[in-house]
């Protein structure tokens, strides 16, 4: 899957159940998504994984993911 299709999938998903969502509006998504990014040495570490150095794709669209629930 690339991107662009993983953020239609999101935004498909935020629609057909938002009860699986804590952040459902952008402005609470897109603070979450800068909370995360804040603390994404931790959650690197936390989750077994190398702190990145650079954004990748993947990276992008794990922050993504996260920021739906993130507080």
């Amino acid at each position: 899957m690339d991107f662009a299709h993983f953020a239609y999938a999101l935004a498909a998903d935020v629609a057909d159940h938002p009860e699986n969502w804590e952040n459902r509006n952008l402005e609470t998504f897109l603070e979450a998504w800068g909370d995360f990014s804040r603390s994404i040495e931790s959650w690197a570490r936390n989750n077994g994984e190398e702190v990145p150095i650079t954004l990748s794709w993947r990276l992008l669209a794990e922050m993504l993911l996260v920021a739906r629930e993130y507080e």
